[in-house]
């Protein structure tokens, strides 16, 4: 489904991204895992077009996504839940999801779809009056997810889902990253939080400043030395 190919990034003069290469395959959730500054974020801000690349390839299904713009890269099917929620605080739960469906093409097809990220957050039909401010964290989160899925990707880029939230929200959001796996979206996780992440995904991908440095499937990761002593605190 997607392919980076030698993928470099540079902000500036700084190389953030040093000839990163993976794939997805259709189904699965892989994750890509590392510490703060590892370029995991920029990672997904590639795929979506948001930063250009000084080399390499992106391939998604037969289309080179290289300068293609961000907003036909959703068209694609291809939609990102960047780090921080980034809902619009001054707009209800109801418009922040609409703007997620502007790709669907008319208001039957976004209320069908509202319904339907409903089905997956409820909490989020109960609070559909109330503005993005004054949601709590996890409800933030809550509809930064369901608003990428306004627009039915087929890839879901998801950055950071557990940052900043409780345990049992978390916990609670990584059910529904699975559930939506199951109903057929392939996920991009890229996460700090080691454990869950690998919990979580089929396969993973280990990336320290800009290269990745580790692959595997993840439960065999789970019990790596490596990972176990650098990124699950054992």
């Amino acid at each position: 489904m997607l392919e980076l190919e030698n993928v470099i990034v540079h902000y500036g003069p700084v190389r953030a991204l040093k000839g990163v290469s993976f794939r997805v395959e259709t189904g699965e959730i892989v994750g890509i895992l590392g510490a703060n500054g590892a370029g995991k974020s920029t990672v997904l801000r590639a795929i979506s077009g948001l930063v250009p690349l000084a080399e390499g390839r992106i391939v998604f299904g037969d289309e080179d996504l290289g300068g293609v713009a961000p907003h036909r890269i959703v068209e694609r099917g291809v939609t990102h839940c960047p780090e921080g929620r980034r809902v619009f605080p001054e707009c209800t739960v109801l418009e922040n999801l609409e703007m997620g469906g502007y790709t669907l093409g008319s208001r039957a097809a976004v209320r069908e779809n509202i319904e339907r990220v409903f089905e997956y957050f409820p909490r989020l039909k109960e609070r559909r009056r109330q503005l993005g401010a004054t949601l709590s964290g996890g409800e933030q989160q809550m509809l930064g997810v369901a608003r990428a899925l306004m627009s039915r990707p087929r890839l879901l880029l998801l950055d950071e889902p557990s940052l900043g939230l409780a345990p049992r929200i978390v916990e609670q959001i990584f059910e529904i990253v699975q559930r939506i796996n199951r109903d057929g979206v392939t996920i991009l996780l890229v996460e700090q939080n080691a454990y869950e992440a690998l919990q979580v995904s089929h396969r993973s991908y280990v990336l320290e400043t800009g290269s990745i440095i580790l692959s595997g499937e993840s439960r065999d990761l789970l019990e790596d030395p490596r990972v176990v002593e650098a990124y699950l605190g054992v």
